[in-house]
C-alpha cells in the first residue's frame, strides 16, 4: 500500500538519525558490557604476590615492588590481600609492660605532594617511633602507629580524600595486627586523614573499638580543588569510590561503654570546626556517646592535632572523664 511505502521510505530516510527507540537499546548494551566486564574482572582476579611502593618524586611517580615473601618476613609489615587489593602495610609497635590485650593505634594525616618521596624513606619513621614510645610510656598501653596506603612505608598510592578501598585495606590490616599481637580491644586515634579513616572503620561496623579520638578530620563528601563538594552519579549515590562517613554513619553499631571524641580547632584553616561539630552532632543524633572537644592546632593552619588525639584515646583507655580529657588536650 501507499501507506506502507511511505512508512518504509520514512524509515529509510531516518535510518541515520538517533531516535529514542535506538538510544535505549544502546544504553542497555552499554550497561551489559560494563557490568559484564566488572563481573569477569572479579571472577578472574586472584590475589597478587607483589605490592608496589608508589610515591611522587620530582613530578614522576616512582614504583618499587615488594613481594609477599619480603613483606611477611618483616616484623613491622602486614601483608593484606583480597580479590580487590594487595598491599604491604608498615607499622611501628611499642609493647606495654602489661599488655592486657589492649592497644592504642594511631593513624596520621595526609602527606603533601612535596613531602611524599621523603615520607616513604625509612628515616621518616623515626618521629613515629618516638611518638609510639612516648604514648606507650604515658598511658601504659601497647602502642602502634600504622602507615595508611602510600604513607610511611606502606605500599599503595597515597590519595587524599578517603578512598573506599583504602578503608577496606586498613580494616583488614587491623584484624591481622590483632591476630599477630594478641590484641582484643582497640583505642584508635587519628589526625586529619587518619581521623577520617577512623570514622570509616566505625562505619564498617567494627565492634572492638572502645575509644576513638578523631582530630581535625573531614567526614562529608570530598572537596574538589575549587572548594565544592564532589557530585553524585545518576542514581544519586554520593561518590561511590569514596566511603563517606557522614553518609554511612547509620551503619555504625551502638556499643555499650564505647566513647567517641571529635576534636578540632575553631581556627583550623584546613578542616573547619563546623565540620567537626556536624560530625559530632550526627553521631549524637544516632545515639552514640560522643564529646566535641576544642584544642589548639599546630602549624600555620592550626590543623595539627595528633598529640591531642593520642592523649584523648589514651586517657579514655585509662578511665579519665570527659572533663579531664578536655582539660588535658587544652593544656597541649
Amino acid at each position: 500500500s501507499k501507506c506502507g511505502e511511505v512508512a518504509v521510505a520514512d524509515e529509510t530516510e531516518n535510518s541515520g538519525n538517533f531516535g529514542p527507540e535506538k538510544i535505549w537499546p544502546l544504553v542497555a548494551a552499554g550497561f551489559a558490557i560494563v557490568f559484564g566486564w566488572q563481573y569477569f574482572q572479579k571472577q578472574s582476579a586472584a590475589p597478587a604476590d607483589v605490592a608496589y611502593l608508589r610515591y611522587e618524586d620530582g613530578g614522576d611517580v616512582a614504583s618499587k615492588p615488594v613481594t609477599m615473601a619480603e613483606c611477611k618476613a618483616a616484623p613491622d609489615r602486614i601483608w593484606v590481600s583480597s580479590d580487590e587489593f594487595t598491599e604491604c602495610i608498615a607499622y611501628v609497635f611499642t609493647p606495654a609492660v602489661n599488655p592486657g590485650g589492649r592497644a592504642l593505634v594511631f593513624f596520621n594525616g595526609d602527606v603533601p605532594k612535596p613531602d611524599r618521596a621523603r615520607n616513604m624513606r625509612p628515616e621518616s619513621w623515626q618521629g613515629e617511633r618516638n611518638r609510639s614510645a612516648e604514648a606507650a610510656r604515658a598511658f601504659g598501653l601497647s602502642t602502634v602507629v600504622m602507615g595508611r596506603p602510600g604513607t610511611f612505608g606502606s605500599t599503595g598510592f597515597h590519595q587524599a580524600g578517603g578512598m573506599r578501598d583504602d578503608a577496606y585495606v586498613m580494616n583488614q590490616a587491623l584484624d591481622l595486627l590483632k591476630q599477630r599481637h594478641g590484641f582484643t580491644t582497640l583505642m584508635l586515634a587519628g589526625q586529619s586523614g587518619g581521623a577520617r579513616l577512623i570514622a570509616q572503620l566505625l562505619a564498617l561496623q567494627r565492634s572492638d573499638i572502645a575509644c576513638a579520638a578523631m582530630a581535625s578530620g573531614a567526614y562529608d563528601l570530598p572537596q574538589l580543588i575549587d572548594g565544592s563538594r564532589s557530585r553524585t552519579n545518576i542514581w544519586g549515590q554520593h561518590a561511590r569510590r569514596y566511603l563517606v562517613p557522614m553518609r554511612e554513619a547509620g551503619n555504625i553499631p551502638k556499643i555499650a561503654g564505647q566513647r567517641l571524641f571529635v576534636i578540632g580547632d575553631p581556627a583550623d584553616k584546613i578542616a573547619e570546626f563546623s565540620e567537626q561539630r556536624a560530625w559530632a552532632d550526627k553521631l549524637r543524633e544516632l545515639g552514640h556517646g560522643v564529646s566535641l572537644l576544642e584544642a589548639k592546632g599546630n602549624g600555620k593552619d592550626n590543623h595539627g592535632l595528633a598529640d591531642a588525639g593520642i592523649t584523648a584515646a589514651g586517657a579514655c583507655a585509662n578511665g579519665r572523664s570527659d572533663a579531664e580529657i578536655a582539660a588535658a588536650i587544652k593544656r597541649q
